[in-house]
């Protein structure tokens, strides 16, 4: 009797393991160069058969500080690609695909101004006040207007300026000037933009779409210009530079160090962007001859933040895209969610205590993103453990413990009280007397750099770093 109660259960571990067994192997299929491109090629297969223009759609939210920066590129994007650009409005994402909305409001402002000087096309300037509801109502007029009047590559830079400097009477200025759409038409384009937003498999503003994949933001309009430039779309005429090319931090060897200045990491060895980051930033730490502390924190969603389907997707591709362009492997993968992240975190305090806590973090990220190894099986996390350079049978002695516990959610803390909630997420402090500088997401790093330098005293350059 007690074998068949325990029946289902057994079915159950079963299924599970096998899917997880299985789980590499689908996700290197799916994640793979050869097949991404074979799905470009029957796309624009069936474009050339349908004699369809190039058309790229750009999804603008007129509440979002990356889609003003987006918006001033679209003149550059028309001028330079012989693209047709569809341009839709949309709402907000959903609050399950932007937790901590406040936060992330705040941020958005805060690091629009910290990337638009490094951009040449887009300016970002924000005013001593966030934008009231009624300015983002007016300013979504405005556009909606532009919009039907076909004009809105040209005035929504224009209007986003005078959104986002806080001014109030600029933007009344600016509707002496402008026709505005009433708020009927205005609901009507935004939820056409959701709907085509949701079709093209995305939640955010500030987006461009183009045969099946999206590109978020002017951090990733090279992977559309690339792709644009092997198609033979540039202008003859165009200048052969991208109009945003990838920033990535240098090779540069320091020969002057910094003093007093540290870098901590926040990362989630659940986060993909984490781990495509983590070799650079130990890399960069080297390279700067910086003080460091890895700070890890539990996944979002073992913190009760949720990530949906559509948000998961497209980081996975996202992530494909970004790890190609930086050399690293990824793509194999196996979900660390739940107790493989559970078990190398009781590990890493020991790990760290014989120098090695960012070996063994690595290890284990690299397992789970681009080996397929299973972290959760005394298996796959011996392999992880030796490959680090810690003893397996030492590990053993220390494995499940919950002395890392605390420690975690302290960064968990500090993190938030920072005003960020994701990884990756990086602080520096101290150097040249400024405040401590916080930066979120892989493709800052460049930014973290730039940072470093400001913090540093005529940093000289010689030779080129070789590792």
């Amino acid at each position: 009797m007690q074998d068949n109660q325990d029946f289902p259960h057994k079915l159950r571990k079963t299924i599970r393991s096998t899917l997880r067994r299985a789980m590499p192997y689908v996700s290197e299929h799916l994640t793979s160069t050869k097949r991404i491109e074979h799905k470009r090629e029957q796309f624009e297969a069936h474009r050339k058969k349908k004699g369809e223009a190039h058309v790229v759609t750009y999804f603008h939210d007129v509440t979002d500080p990356y889609s003003h920066l987006a918006a001033q590129l679209l003149t550059h994007l028309t001028r330079t690609y012989e693209i047709d650009l569809r341009v839709m409005l949309v709402n907000p994402p959903a609050d399950e695909a932007a937790p901590e909305r406040g936060l992330l409001a705040a941020y958005s402002l805060k690091d629009a101004a910290d990337i638009a000087p490094y951009h040449h096309h887009a300016e970002f300037a924000p005013g001593p006040t966030t934008p009231s509801a009624e300015g983002f109502a007016k300013a979504g007029r405005l556009l909606s207007a532009a919009l039907a009047r076909s004009t809105f590559v040209d005035d929504a830079p224009r209007i986003g300026t005078a959104l986002w400097s806080g001014g109030s009477i600029a933007l009344d200025e600016i509707a002496t000037e402008l026709p505005m759409a009433d708020e009927a038409l205005n609901d009507k384009h935004r939820r056409a933009g959701d709907k085509e937003r949701e079709h093209q498999k995305h939640y955010l503003g500030a987006v461009f779409a183009y045969g099946g994949e999206c590109y978020w933001g002017i951090d990733r309009l090279y992977h559309l210009e690339e792709r644009l430039v092997a198609l033979g779309v540039r202008n003859a005429w165009a200048a052969p530079k991208l109009i945003a090319p990838r920033r990535a931090e240098s090779t540069d060897r320091i020969e002057r160090k910094p003093d007093n200045i540290k870098l901590e990491l926040f990362a989630s060895m659940r986060s993909p962007y984490s781990y495509i980051v983590m070799e650079r930033t130990f890399r960069l730490v080297r390279q700067y001859g910086l003080e460091f502390e890895f700070r890890p924190i539990l996944p979002m969603v073992m913190r009760s933040l949720p990530v949906p389907a559509i948000k998961r997707n497209y980081i996975t591709l996202d992530t494909k895209r970004e790890a190609e362009a930086a050399g690293i492997e990824f793509g194999r993968m196996v979900d660390p969610v739940g107790e493989p992240v559970e078990r190398v975190c009781s590990l890493y305090p020991w790990a760290r205590d014989q120098g090695l806590g960012n070996d063994l973090l690595l290890s284990f990220a690299q397992g789970a993103f681009a080996d397929g190894i299973d972290g959760g099986t005394d298996e796959g996390l011996k392999l992880i453990v030796e490959r680090a350079g810690l003893n397996w049978d030492e590990a053993c002695t220390h494995l499940g413990n919950d002395d890392w516990r605390l420690e975690f959610e302290g960064n968990r803390v500090d993190l938030i009280t920072s005003g960020l909630w994701g990884a990756p997420t990086f602080k520096i402090i101290g150097g040249a007397g400024k405040e401590d500088f916080i930066t979120w997401g892989q493709d800052r790093l460049w930014l973290v750099e730039e940072e470093v330098k400001k913090r540093m005293a005529r940093p000289q350059t010689v030779g080129q770093l070789t590792a």
